[in-house]
């Protein structure tokens, strides 16, 4: 595994205002590592969209901007097909966007224990937010 990719329940986790004991952990392994948290540009737009207050939204902006740790990855055009693809079998553009990043660079991904298992079903690593 060469680091760690954050779905929308860990991204939202993580610039929540009150971080779980775990995401702060990765953060900080993280920061002393050269290889930054990736955040898929999709998971970052369903993050904004779950955001229930303009000030949460803004919070969010404000930590991705103010943090070395994470590396967005944005959407490709050439990447359209295959997340198409995984879009069959998963539930939505970010799942399939993380899928595609992760396989591509082998990284575990970080997300909720609902979502978990569909990553799984992928053939990916996938840890749970405790």
């Amino acid at each position: 595994m060469s680091g760690y990719i954050f779905d929308v329940p860990a991204l939202t986790d993580a610039a929540s205002g009150w971080p779980s004991q775990y995401v702060l952990a990765l953060i900080t392994i993280t920061a002393d590592e050269p290889d930054p948290i990736i955040i898929p540009s999709t998971v970052r737009s369903r993050a904004m969209q779950e955001c229930l207050t303009p000030g949460q939204a803004a919070e969010l902006d404000w930590f991705l901007a103010r943090t070395a740790v994470f590396r967005e990855v944005p959407l490709n055009e050439s990447d359209v097909p295959d997340v198409e693809q995984l879009m069959k079998r998963l539930d939505d553009v970010a799942a399939a966007h993380v899928a595609l990043i992760a396989r591509r660079e082998d990284r575990t991904i970080i997300t909720s224990w609902d979502r978990k298992p569909m990553f799984i079903a992928e053939g990916l690593i996938a840890e749970d937010l405790p």
